[in-house]
């Protein structure tokens, strides 16, 4: 019976490690190992102890709901790792051919625009993604992809227009920027195109936000000397069709009355002069 139970988990473990054919590397960045049964993706673990970036940096994870990340890759976009300072991952240089790597973030932290800024780069000589603001692109708690294909020939990387040579390995390097610190969540690495490596890196559409009431800037209005509600109307909207004909109407009631006050005086001085005359 033992034997059974030991031999079952050997297996389940076996298939749960099982690499997708097109996947070269992948890896939860300051998590434990993660796995996509439906795609057949195993993602290694990156735990402090493991030492696999080149500098320990800070191990994180959110507890969030991670918008458009399936719930299978909530994790994987939960954790992630930071440093002070540089610091990367090595990767086995493959064979040649045409290679697309997904860098996977998202921003658990900051909640404006150029607060972190950083650089990619392959082998910390080829420039692959400049000035990332993750949260200027997609948002807090988002889950955001830079996909970058580049080939290997000859030992050779090439991404648009640099070529750079490299040996049995490569480094994914994640340099300090304007701001802040570099992070990553995960990094995907597919042999293919970008259109391949899409297929195995999902992402859900962006939720739709939740539908509120409208809201009014009383203030805005208040204090706002060029607006002027003319209308009468409480909500400070004009209808030709209610406002503008009532006033017209009104305005032609007015031209038809007979103006009673000129009446009076003219009567009025009709009567002193009489007066005056009779005395004479």
């Amino acid at each position: 019976m033992l034997l059974y139970i030991a031999v079952a988990a050997v297996i389940e473990y076996a298939s749960a490690i099982k690499q997708h054919s097109s996947v070269v590397y992948a890896i939860n960045a300051g998590g434990a190992t993660a796995v996509d049964k439906t795609l057949g993706i195993t993602y290694e673990s990156d735990l402090d102890s493991e030492g696999k970036s080149s500098v320990p940096g800070t191990s994180a994870t959110s507890t969030m709901k991670i918008d458009r990340a399936p719930a299978a890759y909530q994790t994987i976009f939960q954790t992630e790792r930071y440093a002070a300072e540089d610091f990367s991952y090595t990767i086995d240089t493959p064979a040649d051919g045409v290679y697309t790597m997904v860098l996977r973030f998202a921003e658990h932290y900051w909640t404006r625009s150029g607060a972190k800024i950083f650089d990619v780069k392959l082998d910390n000589a080829v420039d692959v993604v400049g000035d990332l603001d993750i949260y200027d692109v997609a948002g807090r708690f988002v889950a955001h992809d830079e996909l970058v294909q580049f080939s290997i020939k000859d030992k050779q990387i090439v991404h648009d227009g640099q070529t750079h040579t490299v040996g049995k390995t490569f480094t994914v390097d994640f340099v300090k920027g304007a701001e802040d610190n570099p992070k990553i969540c995960a990094i995907l690495l597919v042999k293919g195109s970008k259109a391949d490596a899409l297929a195995l890196a999902p992402l859900d559409e962006l939720a739709a936000p939740e539908p509120d009431a409208p809201e009014v800037d009383v203030d805005e209005y208040n204090d706002d000397e060029d607006f002027v509600d003319d209308s009468g109307d409480a909500d400070g909207l004009d209808s030709d069709s209610d406002s503008t004909g009532e006033k017209e109407d009104e305005a032609e009631d007015d031209q038809t009355g007979v103006p009673i006050i000129p009446v009076i005086f003219a009567i009025l001085a009709a009567f002193g002069i009489g007066q005056i005359r009779n005395q004479l």
